[in-house]
């Protein structure tokens, strides 16, 4: 689906993902699929035109799909979207 939408300007993307998500590693790369498939979805839209302003990737250590992993990114998220709507 996103390969098949144009690019939006002024579209921004946040993304977090943390390494205890899951054990799933269907490629055999090494990579948890939660996170690979998250730079498959950066590299998509770098491709369409987005640039490293308009994508932050953020990698928890040990993070898992919880409110106690997302209390630890909150600030980041907060701070770029503040940074990034006064443009």
């Amino acid at each position: 689906m996103v390969r098949q939408t144009a690019l939006r300007p002024g579209l921004r993307f946040w993304f977090e993902a943390g390494t205890g998500e899951e054990t799933s590693d269907r490629d055999g790369d090494g990579v948890i699929d939660a996170i690979g498939d998250t730079f498959d979805l950066i590299d998509i839209l770098r491709k369409k035109g987005y640039s490293d302003a308009d994508i932050r990737y953020v990698e928890v250590q040990g993070g898992r799909h919880k409110p106690h992993t997302w209390k630890k990114v909150l600030s980041d998220f907060l701070k770029w979207t503040l940074c990034h709507t006064t443009r």
